[in-house]
């Protein structure tokens, strides 16, 4: 889903002319580690790296496992991310929160960087948004996770060394 949303942010940034050079997903992938908290890198990682006009995506993805616990991490770089930050940074700011039977979902922040968790708490699945020097954006995914190890697996992540 997070995938789907940020390529089709890329499409639609291509008709505005914005320019700003994006990391290769190979260098991107330096930044996600071989292994997490204890969870092992499954397969290779999938990465792209798309240049159209002035604009550019790359994104790069890896999954793991631990036992019955499944993570992906998701790394974008995207040369029109200031729109993306600029359309959520008010709920980012608003501190917001929802919690019901099946879910919880809340702003907040780690190691500095602004971040949307969701937990929906039928599927046992924890997801995380986060944005990182305005200029990339990190998603998570774990099903079977609980809210502490989904942060303690981000707070973990090499991403204070990401260019600003």
């Amino acid at each position: 889903m997070n995938k789907l949303v940020l390529t089709v942010f890329f499409w639609l940034g291509i008709l505005s002319g914005y320019s700003q050079q994006v990391m290769h997903h190979s260098k991107l992938s330096q930044y996600l580690p071989e292994s997490v908290e204890g969870f092992l890198l499954e397969g290779k990682a999938e990465g792209v790296t798309i240049e159209v006009k002035e604009n550019s995506y790359s994104m790069i993805s890896k999954k793991y496992k631990k036992n019955n616990q499944e993570l992906e991490i998701t790394m974008f770089d995207y040369s029109l991310t200031t729109h993306i930050y600029e359309s959520i940074s008010g709920v980012w700011r608003a501190k917001m929160s929802i919690n019901t039977d099946d879910q919880k979902a809340y702003t907040s922040t780690i190691d500095t960087f602004p971040c949307w968790i969701g937990i929906n708490k039928k599927k046992e699945r924890v997801e995380l948004f986060m944005g990182v020097h305005e200029s990339f954006v990190v998603t998570a995914s774990c099903k079977k996770c609980s809210e502490d190890l989904m942060l303690s697996i981000v707070q973990s992540l090499d991403l204070g060394n990401l260019p600003q």
